[in-house]
């Protein structure tokens, strides 16, 4: 009883005790580093996409809130007791509307982000989504051991799937 105890308190101390981490560059939604190095930008490039990807958020912001509250009103609807139909039918409509309407504001932003990069840049960018895509056949590869990965992000998952295993017993 006293081992399970210690154990925690130990861990707990032993986290307690490390400096904070770092957050490097490149890393999170502000910076952007190693996309600016891979696709060589130029920091007028750089500063240009933060700019107009600002804009393009401040300007979604109403049509997602608009989004929000229509599938509130569709949820709320839905909820009712004998819900009308048509009244169903048009609160759906309203929302696939409003999904439209940020989906095009988002092609925009996109269209308006792309033309700022180079053909060469666009090329490599386009290399980049298509690695994307193949995401999930490298992490079964690299959890095969048929490719190289950071271990650590390997090791964590595999305690996070014995901890939910335990939890389930």
């Amino acid at each position: 009883m006293r081992v399970r105890v210690l154990i925690p308190i130990a861990f707990a101390a032993a986290l307690a005790a490390q400096p904070p981490a770092v957050r490097p560059e490149g890393r999170g939604p502000a910076g952007f580093g190693q996309l600016a190095t891979y696709l060589s930008l130029s920091s007028q490039q750089v500063s240009d996409l933060r700019q107009l990807r600002a804009d393009a958020a401040q300007a979604l912001r109403p049509a997602r809130t608009d989004v929000a509250a229509k599938a509130k009103a569709l949820r709320q609807l839905l909820q009712t007791q004998n819900p009308d139909p048509a009244a169903v039918g048009q609160a759906t409509l309203d929302l696939r509307t409003a999904r439209q309407q940020v989906a095009k504001a988002r092609q925009d932003y996109r269209k308006q982000a792309l033309a700022k990069l180079t053909p060469e840049q666009q090329t490599r960018l386009q290399a980049l989504a298509e690695a994307q895509q193949r995401m999930p056949e490298a992490r079964q590869a690299r959890a095969l051991g048929l490719i190289e990965g950071a271990p650590m992000a390997g090791r964590m998952a595999a305690m996070r799937g014995r901890a939910r295993w335990r939890a389930a017993q």
